[in-house]
This record gives structure tokens, sequence and C-alpha cells, in this order.
């Protein structure tokens, strides 16, 4: 049995990486439906998906590069995560993400990423 294999689809493979994350609140529990935009910091293209019922998001697919991470569910404090690299062949894990309470206009800014977990796919 052969299988055919595209140039494109063997590129995207390799130039792509991907991203995830699980929301909470103070008290650590989920946040479903939270919005989650995924912003590429050198082409400005951006994604947008909302979190599971278990708070947990993924976002696959994604150039490698640099991006930004921006949370935001009524209630709680917009989170801005900076400078997550997403690696090709890879995937960040950004872990628990814990939203506070108040103003969704307030944000709170996560400049450093280091220490979080990357798996190869």
């Amino acid at each position: 049995m052969f299988t055919l294999v595209s140039a494109a689809t063997v590129n995207a493979q390799l130039s792509t990486g991907s991203l995830s994350g699980t929301v909470v609140d103070p008290l650590w529990a989920p946040i479903p439906y939270a919005q989650v935009s995924i912003t590429n910091v050198a082409t400005q293209e951006k994604l947008i998906t909302i979190t599971e019922t278990d708070g947990t998001f993924h976002a696959n697919a994604l150039l490698a590069g640099t991006y930004t991470v921006l949370i935001a569910k009524s209630s709680f404090k917009q989170l801005l995560v900076e400078n997550a690299p997403v690696n090709a062949g890879s995937e960040l894990g950004l872990g628990a993400l814990q939203l506070k309470l108040g103003e969704a206009s307030t944000t709170v800014r996560v400049q450093s990423v280091s220490g979080l977990v990357e798996r190869d796919r």
C-alpha cells in the first residue's frame, strides 16, 4: 500500500506548533467558555478560540514564532501572556492561567513564560 503526502502538507507540519492551557478562577476551578485570542507577534495573524467546559484550550497548526495570548471572560480581569514561543513540531503548554475577579477592562500582564512545558509532537 502506498500513501501519498504532498510537499505542502509535510512543510506545514514541519513549520507549525501548538499552544494549550487551562483557564481557572481564583479558587482554581475551571472557567468554561472564556475567549482566548492568540496573536502572532510578527504577522499580527489572530486566532480566536473558546475554552472547553473543563477550562482547557488548544490551538494547533500555529506558525512557529512568538505569540501573545489574551484571555477574557465577563466578571474577570483580562489576562495577557506575552512572548509565548511556539516552536515547530512541538506544543507549548501554558499550564493553569488564573483569572482574577474584576472588571474586564483591566488587564493583568504576564511577560515571562519561562518554566512552561514544551512537548515534542
